[in-house]
């Protein structure tokens, strides 16, 4: 179904939202709202490109 790069980019994402909740604590929420939306964003396009 996936694509190896989907695979990657969805690990990128996984990663990146990691990272901001875990370095960026005093603004946990703003940075969670804006990383669920780019991790979503990713998903969606590696979906769309690898369909």
């Amino acid at each position: 179904m996936f694509s190896n790069g989907c695979i990657l980019w969805i690990q990128v994402g996984i990663w990146f939202w990691f990272i901001l909740c875990t370095t960026c604590v005093k603004k946990l929420t703003l940075y969670k709202y804006i990383s669920i939306y780019n991790f979503l964003l990713i998903v969606y396009t590696s979906i769309y490109v690898s369909l």
